[in-house]
């Protein structure tokens, strides 16, 4: 496994994707770009075929769409398997996520199954790949750094 490349995990809502999704793209593209990496994106869906093509006109290189009727609502392990059969056949380094309710969970499951660094609520992602993430209700930033060849990262809005 390669390792390299980032990965945005998009999960739909009501059939459409959150505003936060495309908060991800800004800062997958930004670290991308910084890193010299290809921005990917994968939508989960039960019409993630419509939703890709919205993500593929913002600056997503690749956007894989893994469509079926069990994704019409969130189960963690239907998504995460999903999302992992993608991450492992491709090799991504840093996956991102939305950090509501649905990504951390899908983040906490991602990292148990593919053995992945996590960290959750990030406000920022260095060039260098830390991230730093809040801790007291704000009161303290940390910054984290990945031992791990794969880091899985939920985006606070």
């Amino acid at each position: 496994m390669a390792n390299k490349g980032i990965l945005i995990v998009a999960v739909s809502q009501h059939g459409l994707l959150p505003a936060a999704t495309y908060e991800l793209i800004t800062a997958g593209r930004q670290l991308a770009d910084a890193l010299k990496e290809p921005l990917s994106a994968v939508v989960l869906s039960e019409k993630a075929s419509a939703l890709a093509v919205d993500l593929a006109s913002r600056g997503v290189e690749k956007v894989y769409t893994i469509e079926h009727p069990s994704l019409a609502g969130f189960t963690e392990d239907a998504f995460a398997k999903a999302a992992a059969a993608v991450i492992q056949k491709d090799g991504y380094g840093k996956i991102l996520l939305a950090s509501n309710v649905v990504g951390r969970a899908l983040a906490a499951r991602l990292a148990i199954q593919l053995k992945a660094g996590l960290a959750t609520d990030v406000c920022e992602i260095a060039s260098n790949g830390t991230v730093l993430r809040p801790y007291f209700s704000g009161n303290l930033l940390a910054t984290v750094e990945f031992k791990s060849p794969l880091a899985v990262i939920t985006l606070a809005p």
